[in-house]
């Protein structure tokens, strides 16, 4: 079976079994990659539109595949692809960008920590907050984990003491 889907189904993804919307997918990231970037916007904006008016659980299993596919693909292809998904999305109405971001940061949740982070980087406009201005997850966990030995030396005294008493909050 041909998994390439033109534009006007795009919405039948959310019906088809998972390994074979990963396949369509998978083939259309690498469709649209080679695509000049107004082509490749105009299409990834008519399917946008198509998958934004289909119910929740098809959306849902849609962006979670395409997330999926984008972790085992060239990273290449998938920055063209998704920086182009992007700026797509910040044309579009305010209901469909926040509906968006729920989605795309729950679904996120349930990947691995490393994983979170690239899908930070590939998609930067469904985390607002942005990877300039928010401590990764990660990268917290890591500073976090290396703070807290140096904590322990200087509980037990060894480092120099230099604690304030706790009224003085300066």
């Amino acid at each position: 079976m041909d998994a390439r889907l033109r534009d006007e189904d795009w919405g039948r993804l959310g019906d088809m079994p998972e390994p074979n919307r990963r396949d369509a997918l998978r083939r259309m990231m690498e469709d649209l990659a080679a695509l000049p970037e107004e082509e490749r916007q105009a299409r990834l904006k008519n399917q946008a539109d198509i998958e934004y008016r289909l119910p929740d659980d098809k959306l849902r299993a849609i962006i979670l595949s395409r997330i999926n596919v984008w972790m085992d693909m060239d990273e290449e292809v998938v920055k063209r692809v998704a920086a182009s998904l992007d700026t797509v999305m910040t044309k579009m109405p305010s209901t469909i960008a926040m509906k968006r971001i729920g989605v795309v940061q729950t679904v996120s949740r349930d990947f691995p920590l490393e994983q979170q982070e690239k899908l930070r980087m590939f998609v930067p406009g469904a985390f607002p907050q942005g990877p300039d201005k928010a401590i990764s997850i990660a990268a917290r966990l890591r500073a976090e984990a290396a703070v807290e030995p140096a904590r322990e030396m200087a509980a037990h005294g060894g480092a120099e003491k230099s604690k304030k008493p706790f009224w003085k909050f300066w």
